[in-house]
Formats: structure tokens, C-alpha cells, sequence
């Protein structure tokens, strides 16, 4: 399983236009074959801050994610409407528990 993790910033005038964009570009990735969860939060311990949070079947999956139009939008259509550069982490993992 593949597990990415991104932090923003977004200046408080672009923050409707943003949270509009980016549930767009959640629900387009859960169309994506092998996405298991993605979805966005604001992070109430940054100011403006946000994450966003999503998991992939396999790196197979995750690559075609990469390629797709939803990464694209991101880059044309998010990022422009933060006020930070995005940090992100993607992790290699394996559910060990599962309730």
C-alpha cells in the first residue's frame, strides 16, 4: 500500500476556491483503479494550513495516479492557490491490523 501525505498553506482570499478545487480533485482520484481513500483536511494546528491524505492498492497504481489528469489539475489548478509550496511524503506500507 502506498500512502501519501501533502501539507499547504493557502492565503486566506483563495481558501473557497481551493477547498472547491481540491474536493474536486479528491473525488476524481477516488475514480482512479487502486485508490483506496483520498481526501483533505484543514490542519487546525497551521494557520490556513491543510493536508491532504490518500492511499493506493499498490506503487503500480500510485505511478498511474502520477500520470493522471488528477495530478496534472493539481499542478494547474491547486498549487497556484497555495501560499506555501506543497510539502509531501509518500510512504510504502502494509496494514498489519485491520478492526
Amino acid at each position: 500500500m502506498i500512502i501519501i501525505h501533502v501539507t499547504t498553506t493557502v492565503n486566506p482570499s483563495n481558501t473557497d476556491a481551493f477547498e472547491k478545487t481540491i474536493q474536486k480533485v479528491c473525488d476524481d482520484a477516488l475514480k482512479l483503479k487502486g485508490c483506496i481513500a483520498y481526501t483533505w483536511f484543514r490542519d487546525h494546528h497551521v494557520k490556513n494550513g491543510y493536508m491532504v491524505y490518500g492511499e493506493f492498492e499498490s506503487m503500480t497504481d500510485f505511478k498511474v495516479y502520477k500520470e493522471s489528469e488528477v495530478v496534472k489539475k493539481i499542478v494547474t489548478e491547486v498549487i497556484p492557490l497555495t501560499s506555501s509550496k506543497p510539502k509531501y511524503r509518500h510512504f510504502d506500507g502494509e496494514v498489519f491490523e485491520q478492526g
